[in-house]
């Protein structure tokens, strides 16, 4: 029947609601508790990183992953007792040190991002900017 069908049709939105609505509790939650990590934000869509969807991995100054979320399970494919411990490089290809030089404390500004399997993500870093480290020539003695 019509009412049924209404019915039915509510009960879908209701959990679309919810699904959200855990989902913006849930990112909310990781960037508060994490917030003096390192932060990966990513997504396969440059203009979804920062919104809710997008995948966020804390990991602390070793690049050691500490933290997922749902999305970032999803968007990499890995299930989270596979992820926690790894090292950030070992997902992506990009040295850890480029990560560290890319942040910003805002993590305002995305780029492409490959995870080592090829797949194409779009990324930003939220910390505290590192420079890379670069070799310093001994001054030949006078």
């Amino acid at each position: 029947s019509a009412r049924h069908d209404v019915s039915r049709q509510s009960q879908f939105h209701t959990m679309a609601l919810v699904n959200l609505s855990a989902r913006i509790i849930e990112n909310s939650y990781f960037l508060r508790h994490f917030e003096n990590q390192w932060l990966l934000r990513f997504h396969l869509q440059a203009e979804s990183v920062g919104l809710f969807s997008e995948g966020m991995l804390a990991f602390d100054g070793d690049g050691a992953i500490c933290a997922v979320n749902q999305s970032a399970l999803n968007l990499l494919g890995h299930e989270r007792g596979g992820l926690l411990g790894l090292t950030v490089d070992s997902l992506f290809d990009c040295p850890r040190d480029e990560l560290f030089a890319r942040a910003s404390t805002q993590a305002s500004t995305n780029w492409p991002l490959r995870t080592r399997d090829g797949r194409r993500l779009y990324a930003a870093v939220r910390g505290q900017p590192r420079s890379v480290p670069c070799a310093v020539k001994p001054q030949a003695e006078a």
